[in-house]
């Protein structure tokens, strides 16, 4: 309950989004010790990751992860539709399919995953993502 009360105020608190992104990835540590995170925004013309704050991974990993080939794997795991948390092991295909797991990540060494997809509300009548006022 003690993280849950933490990272209600860090969303809620005020500095860059950049600075809380980071605290928000110490909180996270002390939960679910992590050898790499990150937190991306998608989005823009491009359909390309921003990185917000991330730790842990190496230049290569880093390029693939803003890449749109990875959001392009994004879409086809469904991350930009549902909030559902997926680790590598419960992927809908094969883990040597996904180019991002088989060419980056399993290579530098990491043996399982976890990802979850954040969304913002929809507005039905533009269909532009974007939070509600």
């Amino acid at each position: 309950m003690e993280v849950a009360v933490e990272i209600g105020q860090i969303a809620a608190g005020a500095g860059r989004i950049e600075q809380r992104a980071e605290s928000l990835l110490e909180t996270l540590r002390r939960l679910v010790p992590f050898r790499a995170a990150g937190i991306f925004l998608l989005g823009g013309e491009q359909g390309r990751l921003t990185p917000v704050a991330d730790q842990g991974y190496d230049d290569a990993v880093r390029a693939f992860i803003t890449s749109r080939a990875n959001s392009d794997e994004i879409e086809m795991l469904g991350f930009n539709r549902a909030s559902v948390p997926l680790r590598v092991q419960d992927l809908p295909i094969a883990r040597e399919r996904v180019r991002g797991w088989a060419e980056y990540l399993s290579p530098a060494g990491f043996r399982e995953g976890l990802g979850v997809g954040l969304l913002t509300p929809r507005r039905p009548a533009s269909g532009v993502a974007g939070p509600e006022h």
